[in-house]
């Protein structure tokens, strides 16, 4: 199991999280439909550290996300 965290990987998580579950498991890079640049230069560099890594099985830590995101936002 490998944790991810960041813009992208909330996103996606977005689609698949059900109710308010500290830890959501995502789908497989080829199994996301999305749209936008950013979210597709996203979904690409995910699949490409799977492939690198060989992890099967990815997971959005939402606690840890927002914990980071505060933290770089204390200036």
């Amino acid at each position: 199991v490998c944790f991810m965290i960041g813009g992208v990987p909330f996103n996606l998580a977005k689609e698949v999280r059900k109710d308010k579950e500290r830890y959501t498991v995502l789908k497989d890079p080829e199994d996301y439909n999305v749209e936008g640049a950013k979210i597709k230069a996203g979904l690409n560099i995910y699949k490409a550290i799977k492939d690198a890594t060989g992890c099967d099985e990815y997971v959005f830590d939402w606690d840890a996300n927002f914990t980071i995101g505060f933290l770089l936002g204390l200036k």
